[in-house]
């Protein structure tokens, strides 16, 4: 690129010392001044009842791109933030005033590759050159991201924050054992096999518009079908493997017995102790949908992909590679795991919870419980001279979901309910109860307090 199509950046000021300040971002001094606001959205199916890693909201670096209407870059600016964990940056950033509708895209954790382009650069153009590698799984992982917002009305003034969700480019793979039910394995290492070697930064067509909820892969990149030490944990102690991948295409080939082999799997080992006999082996657990045989999950970013081991049947096998050339229906006889698909950030794919307005949601990192609300306010029913309120529930645990510890002169219309069943029920409160009416809901070790006001 000549130099003389270059943005210049003028310098940037790091500000931040606590998630209530600001980082600053320069361009021109003859710039409007713009409030940014990245947010960087936990999980929002299930939600988090603790803050998410340091690490997955760690933002390095940032870069703000302003385009035209002919999607054509205009501006760009370079600055630095806060290093710690939250769910929201406050950025300040000059930027180029206009009246004119124009697209504000943010991209973060974007050092290592080529993120400077020159005036008129198409906006496929620029989503097109934005290929990371995938990261080191050691240490703390710089998890890349992207966002953008259309501002029709364009940018002149510094009155109103710019809101700009953030999506993480890469997915999350875990594996844990279920200490509560699995009393007879311990885990101790962890190879993730088949995923891709490079990842866009922002989901793309081959055209490189946007092309939000299906899988965008590099083409040349490649998922590696190997027993990878990148992708190998040791030493767990029983403790939760985390890997950080880009999206990754399942593939699936046929054994001579026309058994099918998948790309994407987890080889776990550890010791299984039968009849009080220990001996170390491994297994093999494929990316299938819970509850299934043979329905594939492919590896999206924004997604957490959970493993919990919950069964061990049979001493595994003597090695690694024996377990990873081991067929389903036999590996499936030595071990079982549930699997948990969760999404981060985006809600607009999302199904069940997010679709039904269940946006108040607990989980303890597996199982999940879903309300509309934990503080509904009541209403007055002159007919009966009771108080009502609407309770929407919904839980992915197994055993569904109950309510329990309600105080005389409450009563539900229904009590229990079952696993991925969206429920709707009215809880009548006697005119005697006082308010606020307090009880609680439970789906396996997840539990919610009900506080209905009025």
């Amino acid at each position: 690129m000549k130099t003389n199509n270059l943005i210049y950046i003028f310098s940037f000021i790091l500000l931040f010392a606590s998630c209530s300040q600001e980082d600053l971002v320069k361009g021109n001094d003859n710039d409007v001044v713009a409030k940014i606001r990245l947010e960087l959205t936990d999980m929002q199916l299930p939600a988090v009842t603790k803050a998410v890693s340091t690490d997955e909201n760690r933002i390095n670096d940032l870069w703000l791109y302003m385009f035209n209407q002919s999607d054509e870059l205009i501006y760009q600016v370079v600055g630095s933030v806060g290093t710690d964990g939250g769910t929201a940056k406050a950025v300040t950033a000059n930027l180029k005033a206009t009246q004119e509708p124009v697209t504000l895209m943010a991209l973060a954790n974007v050092s290592s590759i080529t993120h400077e382009f020159a005036l008129n650069t198409s906006k496929a153009d620029v989503l097109k050159s934005l290929i990371f590698d995938v990261p080191s799984q050691e240490g703390s992982v710089s998890i890349p991201m992207w966002g953008e917002v259309d501002l029709p009305e364009g940018l002149y003034t510094d009155d109103t924050p710019i809101a700009i969700p953030m999506t993480r480019s890469l997915a999350c793979v875990e594996v844990l054992v279920d200490t509560d039910l699995v009393i007879n394995f311990d885990l101790e290492e962890v190879y993730l096999v088949g995923t891709y070697d490079k990842g866009f930064i922002a989901p793309i067509k081959s055209d490189g518009t946007l092309q939000k909820g299906t899988i965008s892969i590099p083409s040349g990149a490649k998922g590696e079908r190997v027993l990878s030490e990148a992708f190998h944990k040791q030493n767990l102690n029983n403790a939760r493997a985390k890997f950080y991948v880009p999206e990754s295409l399942l593939k699936t080939e046929t054994f001579p017995s026309g058994e099918p082999s998948r790309s994407l799997c987890l080889i776990v080992g550890g010791y299984t102790t039968i009849d009080g006999v220990g001996k170390f082996g491994y297994y093999r657990l494929d990316f299938l949908l819970q509850n299934t045989e043979n329905e594939d999950m492919n590896v999206k970013r924004n997604v957490r992909y959970i493993f919990k081991i919950d069964a061990v049947h049979e001493y595994g096998v003597g090695s690694a590679k024996s377990a990873f050339e081991k067929s389903i229906p036999d590996n499936a006889s030595r071990i079982s795991a549930s699997t948990t698909v969760m999404i981060v950030g985006d809600t607009s794919s999302q199904g069940n919870c997010i679709e039904k307005g269940l946006n108040d949601i607990t989980t303890d990192g597996v199982d999940y419980l879903a309300v509309n609300t934990s503080t509904p306010i009541a209403s007055y029913n002159d007919e009966n001279g009771m108080y009502y309120a609407k309770i929407q529930i919904f839980t992915n645990y197994q055993g569904g979901w109950q309510m329990i510890d309600m105080p005389e002169g409450i009563i539900a219309q229904q009590k229990r309910g079952d696993v991925n069943v969206f429920y709707e029920t009215f809880i009548w409160i006697d005119d005697t109860v006082s308010f606020p009416a307090v009880f609680y809901i439970k789906a396996g070790g997840v539990w919610k307090t009900i506080t209905i006001g009025r």
